[in-house]
């Protein structure tokens, strides 16, 4: 027997594989496909393409997936289940022949990381990345579950990459029009501008008093172009750029906006988490001081990075009076695989049970 976890983020698809012992033995990744782009079929169809020929890779005569996919609610249900059926299909047919058992499950990220150790139901959940959301729910929660954010990055996404790019160029922005352009320099503007491809001769025309100003015109108006891409064209600019301009290391570049930058994302998904913490709280005593507090995990690659990290945790822990604890988890590829396992081995009311969804509007659906 078999277990496969799908971690489906805003930019990328990775794997981990178990047979349940604790190890899982083979992971992998595959930038630029992700089921949550919804203005980009293209990278949805890459992602279910890829999660199945994964699948057909392994030979086992019995396979449990589990897949988390950011975005994936009652709305996109339809829609996804749709981009997966011709594959679907064809793979129940050889299974078929073949005489195999193959369950694939899909649900949202944050929704599985809820189901799973160490929260098992009870708990808050941040994934802090392309497609940034904050939910939490409780054994005693009518309601299913409590959510901020996670409405793509048009509305909200708040402190993801794609939202870091562009408070980067707002600040900037505005920075200049304080101090005024002449004689203006910024690194980060620097660094905007060679991501965004903007190049020394398209300014040689403006005055070098004002070079700066055009740049980050000029970048702003790149911003604006239309591409299929332009989500995770934005998220790649935070890793290693923004980051890299954070660091205080010695001989490094340091860039005041960027850490303002950062440090501006770690504060808008503490106030989420707080947010979550204390209306899931209210469910376990109406007293304030008696209600429970809940361990968080924390899931995405930007929280992964150290200092990412950092900042959170001291915030959450001086903002955040109904947390209990902080994990921070990066790839949840492994947990989907942990699900994926526990779904294989449990009984079928532990099914049931592992495949009810917290609320009609996060389900967890059976694609085969």
């Amino acid at each position: 027997m078999l277990a496969i976890g799908f971690d489906s983020g805003g930019t990328r698809t990775s794997y981990a594989v178990t047979r349940g012992d604790g190890v899982f033995e083979s992971n992998g990744a595959e930038a630029g496909a992700s089921i949550a782009d919804a203005r980009d079929p293209l990278a949805i169809q890459l992602a279910v393409d890829w999660i199945v020929d994964v699948i057909e890779e392994h030979d086992e005569e019995e396979i449990a997936v589990w897949i988390g996919a950011a975005g994936f609610s009652g709305a996109t249900a339809t829609a996804i289940r749709g981009y997966f059926s011709h594959r679907i299909t064809k793979l129940a047919e050889d299974c078929d022949r073949r005489n195999r058992s193959v369950d694939i499950l899909i649900a949202n990220d944050a929704v599985s990381l809820l189901k799973a150790p160490p929260l098992n139901g009870s708990g808050i959940v941040a994934i802090v990345g392309t497609g940034s959301v904050v939910m939490g729910t409780h054994l005693q929660c009518e309601e299913g579950v409590i959510k901020r954010g996670g409405n793509d990055w048009v509305v909200s996404d708040e402190g993801s990459g794609v939202w870091m790019t562009i408070t980067a160029i707002r600040l900037i922005m505005q920075d200049i029009q304080t101090l005024g352009p002449r004689d203006y320099h910024s690194a980060l503007l620097d660094r905007l501008g060679d991501y965004f491809g903007i190049t020394a001769q398209s300014l040689a025309d403006i005055p070098s008093s004002h070079r700066q100003l055009a740049k980050a015109e000029a970048v702003a108006r790149k911003m604006a172009e239309s591409r299929p891409d332009l989500k995770r064209y934005f998220a790649r600019f935070v890793y290693p750029h923004l980051f890299d301009l954070c660091s205080l290391e010695t001989g490094k570049p340091h860039d005041p906006i960027a850490a303002e930058v950062l440090q501006r994302s770690v504060s808008v998904i503490v106030d989420a988490i707080r947010d979550v913490s204390e209306v899931v709280s209210t469910y376990t005593n109406d007293q304030p001081n008696l209600r429970e507090k809940l361990p968080l995990v924390i899931g995405g690659s930007v929280a992964a990075n150290p200092l990412y990290e950092q900042r959170l945790k001291v915030l959450t822990s001086s903002e955040c009076r109904y947390v209990s604890s902080v994990s921070i988890l990066g790839d949840g590829a492994t947990t989907m695989a942990s699900l994926a396992w526990q779904y294989a081995s449990g009984t079928d009311r532990e099914r049931r049970q592992l495949a009810r969804s917290l609320d009609p509007l996060h389900p967890v659906a059976k694609l085969l």
